[in-house]
């Protein structure tokens, strides 16, 4: 479950809903369509629509990674990540069982939250336009993308003001050579 959440950035309880028929295998990628999400309620759990109407049916192309954390699950009922007797896992056990992980890892700091982030800021990092990356996410508006999950780091701010310079040096150069 981890290394879906971290390679899609799906929620947890779109993770938790997921079902043996939202997995497509083509030649070209393996992708999964995202149609429900499990919810906690006084009575237990739910499966609801996802959280807003852009997450709703939208299609989550699967790294190799993903793919192959999905494949080892064992098939014990139509939904992909369950308990011992084929229930769900419901999405506040998931985080109680991310919390012992990430206490073992020696990373106390990172949310399951912190994953959906971390592949969100990453796919915008390599080069991905925010209408991509807001439609594989599920967010309501680009906005969400831009002004909550794209963070600038050092080195892009670095690359950004090299590549200012040098279009400018270039422009520079031709002006010279002109005049």
């Amino acid at each position: 479950m981890i290394t879906v959440a971290r390679d899609t950035g799906l929620r947890r309880g779109e993770i938790c809903g997921l079902k043996w028929t939202d997995l497509h295998k083509e030649e070209e990628g393996s992708y999964l369509i995202v149609a429900r999400q499990i919810v906690r309620t006084e009575g237990g759990i739910k499966e609801e629509t996802p959280k807003t109407r852009r997450s709703f049916q939208r299609e989550i192309v699967l790294t190799p990674n993903a793919l192959a954390a999905l494949e080892s699950q064992p098939k014990r009922s139509e939904y992909v990540f369950t308990t011992e007797s084929g229930s769900p896992v419901r999405p506040d056990n998931f985080s109680r069982d991310f919390r012992f992980v990430r206490k073992a890892a020696g990373m106390d700091d990172l949310k399951l939250h912190g994953l959906r982030s971390s592949c969100i800021s990453i796919m915008l990092e390599v080069g991905n336009d925010v209408r991509t990356v807001q439609e594989m996410v599920g967010h309501s508006s680009s906005r969400i993308t831009q002004e909550v999950y794209a963070r600038s780091r050092r080195d892009l701010k670095a690359r950004a003001a090299h590549l200012f310079a040098d279009k400018v040096s270039n422009k520079v150069s031709e002006v010279g050579e002109s005049a």
